[in-house]
């Protein structure tokens, strides 16, 4: 069943739909390619909010609609003020008081990637979807995003040198360094939610502090840099209020978007 729907004035919608008691799909899609625009940023932040203040505990899992992007990086001409809009929304979704899941059905580049890691989990489609730290090396600093990295997944075998340089990450690849925890397709998701019994550590009394206290690392990381202690590499600041100008967020329903859930047998998520 669909509980909420939003859309902005930039083009960006979002649904949330439950097709199983208490796991929670946000489904989103800003045009052309999932670029984090401040207004995609501010809704985004806004439907976890909504979810986590007027729904009972449960999982959450995000994916894109758009089946080539699930994620990209704040757009190429951006400055550091306007990337700096989007570290808070990593910082929600990694201390997000329920389970969370990324399903990364398309490329998640740049800050999308580093958004889907601040996930507790993640599953990565079989084909046409792909994992990159930075599109454009040259173009940003990415030790902050290093640091992100070992600071979540201080185990996985990432070849930084290799991953630094912008190249992707096939779903094959990224399990073997320990990036996704698993690959499929919704099916997977619901039995992975199974599996690992989500729902029931959702509704355990302390799961909200331990995983503040496993995830103390990356949050420090995530405020190291909201506090300025990095640059980003990015400059010009006439760009930023152009952006946000033209990209004012407005919330309204969205009728025509509503989705169409077929919950049987297969639990099947027919927007995906």
């Amino acid at each position: 069943m669909a509980l909420f729907t939003r859309s902005v004035s930039s083009g960006a919608y979002f649904i949330c739909a439950m097709p199983l008691e208490n796991v929670y799909f946000l489904v989103f899609e800003s045009p052309p390619d999932n670029n984090l625009s401040p207004s995609f940023l501010d809704t985004f932040a806004s439907c976890l909010q909504t979810i986590k203040e007027s729904y009972p505990p449960g999982v959450l899992v995000t994916a894109s609609r758009n089946p080539h992007s699930y994620c990209r990086d704040v757009p190429s001409n951006a400055d550091e003020q306007w990337e700096r809009q989007a570290w808070p929304l990593l910082t929600q979704i990694l201390t997000y008081p329920m389970p969370t899941i990324a399903f990364i059905n398309g490329r998640a580049v740049g800050l999308g990637f580093l958004f889907a890691l601040c996930h507790d989990f993640r599953i990565q489609a079989r084909s046409k979807s792909t994992l990159c730290m930075c599109e454009n090396p040259s173009t940003v600093n990415i030790a902050p995003r290093i640091d992100l990295i070992k600071a979540i997944l201080p185990r996985s075998t990432v070849n930084f040198s290799a991953f630094a340089n912008g190249n992707p990450l096939h779903a094959r690849e990224s399990l073997k360094r320990g990036l996704v925890d698993k690959i499929g397709h919704v099916e997977e998701i619901f039995e992975f939610i199974k599996d690992r019994k989500l729902l029931e550590a959702a509704r355990a009394p302390a799961y909200s502090e331990s995983k503040m206290t496993l995830k103390r690392e990356a949050i420090r990381v995530l405020d190291s840099i909201k506090m300025g202690r990095y640059s980003t590499g990015r400059c010009d600041g006439k760009r930023l209020n152009a952006g946000c100008q033209a990209q004012t967020v407005s919330f309204q329903e969205a009728p025509a978007l509503t989705p169409s859930i077929v919950v049987s047998g297969a639990h099947y998520l027919c927007l995906l």
